[in-house]
């Protein structure tokens, strides 16, 4: 009876282990099977992302805008059903596999490595995934991430006067500033006058307002509309007991007096010089318009021993002092007939109005002096800019002091006094072209000087070897120096004559004083628009990218590049494409531009042209232009 027990125990554990055991082999086979079809399908998996890998690089190989041009991060399918591999959809589907190819734009740091930094328009990151599912909720990938780079390539390359020579320029121009460049047209014109031209080389009298029938007019066109409240002039003889003169303002009739004061005041002057007559009827000017300061008699006894003249000065400049700004119509007039003919008398007249603001008008230069440049003694004028100008030469006027010739050359110093700086020293007369008559001698720059806004020169004579005794002279405009007087010299408190004794060591300058001098100055203009088409190049067996290196002085302006392909130079059996295309290529238009100097991929759609030509669109804003440096164009041969 014991031993059945036994044996009943042995068998359950004996079914248990074959259990166990049993389960374990069917555990094994069918993870043998698992792993199986897993590791097949990693197979296929594999191999249908290295055919998509391998289908890349086929592209890359027939032209690499094909690849360049979809570096968008989206993903390609792939298609070979031309006989060639070429991009198709979104993915590649086969059984439960999906193959996707991604194209990635590359950048690199300043030592080219791949980071963060400048793209890289030549190198491109590939990712080619394979996915499947296993199982439900089992999704699996084998995934190739590698880099792909233009290693076939050439250069089509323009950058010297020569490369660009044979192109077709239309208001550009090539330049070898650095090498070579295309610009916009630039000319260089004449301006205008910039300098003190005003002159007084002698005063005088008008004439003797000796009976009651001689009267003065100093015309003037006025150049502001504003209203004077009192006048000044500059009598030149008082004799005897002055009568009383009324002194005032008319209008103009055909170019005298209208003969009815707008406004006037009685003087009777007991000295010579300026005197200041307050209006008993202040009158508004209107700019631009004529008028008249005449002077009469208009009391007390008056003849020979009792009169007065009124002072005019040589030559006549027919200009404004304080801007030289033409007035035509500036002259002194003088009639001894009371209301007869006029005789203009061709000579400058003398006065300053003054307005109900305080301010001034009028010729203030009651004199002259004569000075000279010899041995240590330097003249000229210092002046403040306000604009920015190019001049190209400069004048003075000038004589020789006696009939020997000065012993050495009379030199033109142009300084920039803001920067301590010489801009130029030219020989402005040998001592054979000075005369002993006055008259504005003229010397070239070597090259035009560009004066900046806001900077102080001066510009003055020298003749180091020249004796005191035979020097240059030029002459010099003086005022009161009263403040009212300044305001209304030339250029105001901005110019002033400059005068050393020790050869430029120190300087002595004046408000009150001025020399004549001037600059030509001179117009550069740029063209605001132009265009210039690059000639052929070819044959080469696709086109990859291109780039160019620009100048662009501010964002007004701009340089733009188009291009046009063709499958041969004389366009048989095809023809240059109609339009200049842009990125969009032969779907664009004429509007479609590349316009990012650092490189543009060139649409793939036109493969199969091997020829190529180039056209730039430059704007400008008149003042400065774009500069085309370089242009390259990236090429498989």
């Amino acid at each position: 009876m014991k031993q059945k027990g036994q044996s009943l125990i042995e068998i359950v554990i004996a079914l248990g282990i074959f259990v166990i055991i049993t389960s374990g082999i069917i555990t094994l086979s069918l993870g043998a099977l698992i792993s199986e079809r897993q590791g097949g399908e990693i197979t296929q998996a594999t191999f249908f992302m290295q055919q998509g890998a391998e289908a890349t690089r086929s592209i890359r190989d027939l032209a690499y805008n094909k690849l360049a041009y979809y570096s968008d991060g989206l993903t390609h399918g792939i298609d070979n059903s031309s006989g060639a591999w070429e991009w198709s959809g979104l993915n590649n589907i086969k059984d439960q596999f999906t193959r996707t190819i991604k194209i990635e734009d590359v950048t690199r740091d300043i030592n080219g490595n791949i980071g963060a930094g400048t793209n890289d328009l030549e190198t491109k990151k590939i990712t080619v995934s394979s996915d499947w599912s296993f199982a439900l909720g089992r999704a699996n990938q084998v995934q190739s991430i590698f880099y792909l780079t233009n290693w076939n390539r050439g250069l089509w390359i323009e950058d010297t006067v020569a490369d660009f020579n044979d192109g077709i320029f239309n208001n550009t121009e090539v330049t070898n500033d650095s090498g070579g460049e295309i610009k916009l047209t630039h000319t260089v014109t004449p301006g205008s006058i910039y300098g003190n031209s005003f002159l007084v080389e002698s005063t005088s009298g008008v004439g003797n307002m000796n009976n009651a029938s001689t009267w003065t007019s100093n015309r003037f066109t006025a150049q502001a509309s504003k209203t004077v409240s009192a006048i000044r002039i500059y009598i030149q003889t008082e004799q005897g007991v002055s009568p009383t003169y009324r002194y005032g303002l008319q209008a103009d009739s055909t170019g005298n007096p209208s003969g009815i004061y707008l406004g006037s005041g009685d003087l009777a002057a007991t000295t010579t010089g300026w005197q200041t007559i307050n209006l008993g009827t202040p009158v508004a000017l209107t700019s631009g318009t004529i008028y008249h300061l005449v002077v009469k008699h208009q009391s007390g006894t008056i003849n020979n021993s009792r009169y007065v003249s009124i002072r005019k000065s040589a030559s006549q400049n027919v200009r404004i002092p304080y801007n030289n700004v033409a007035d035509i119509n500036s002259n002194v007039l003088f009639i001894t007939n009371s209301g007869g003919i006029w005789t203009a008398q061709n000579a400058q007249p003398i006065y300053i109005l003054q307005y109900n603001d305080s301010t001034f008008e009028g010729d203030p230069y009651f004199q002259s002096a004569i000075v000279e440049t010899a041995t240590t003694n330097f003249q000229g004028e210092r002046f403040l800019l306000a604009n920015n100008i190019s001049v190209s030469d400069i004048s003075f006027y000038v004589r020789q002091e006696s009939a020997s010739e000065p012993q050495d050359n009379l030199n033109a110093i142009l300084h920039d006094v803001t920067n301590n700086l010489e801009l130029a020293n030219i020989v402005l007369a040998t001592p054979a072209q000075a005369t002993t008559s006055f008259a504005w001698i003229t010397a070239n720059f070597a090259s035009p000087i560009n004066l900046v806004s806001g900077n102080e020169y001066r510009i003055y004579l020298t003749s180091p070897g020249t004796a005191n005794n035979r020097s240059y002279q030029i002459h010099t405009m003086d005022n009161t120096n009263d403040a009212s007087d300044n305001s209304i010299n030339y250029l105001s408190t901005n110019s002033r004559y400059s005068f050393s004794n020790n050869s430029g060591t120190n300087w002595t300058e004046t408000n009150n004083q001025d020399v004549a001098f001037r600059f030509q100055t001179q117009t550069s203009n740029y063209q605001t628009s132009g265009t210039y088409e690059s000639s052929e190049f070819g044959p080469v067996s696709n086109f990859n990218l291109i780039k160019w290196s620009e100048i662009i002085p501010s964002v007004n302006e701009d340089l733009q590049v188009q291009i046009k392909t063709a499958p041969d130079n004389a366009g048989v059996p095809g023809a240059w494409y109609p339009n200049w295309c842009g990125p969009l290529g032969k779907i664009g238009n004429d509007t479609n531009f590349f316009t990012d100097a650092n490189g543009q991929i060139i649409n793939p759609n036109i493969i199969g042209d091997s020829w190529i030509k180039y056209k730039l669109t430059l704007t400008g804003n008149g003042t400065n232009t774009p500069v085309l440096q370089s242009h390259i164009v990236n090429y498989r041969p």
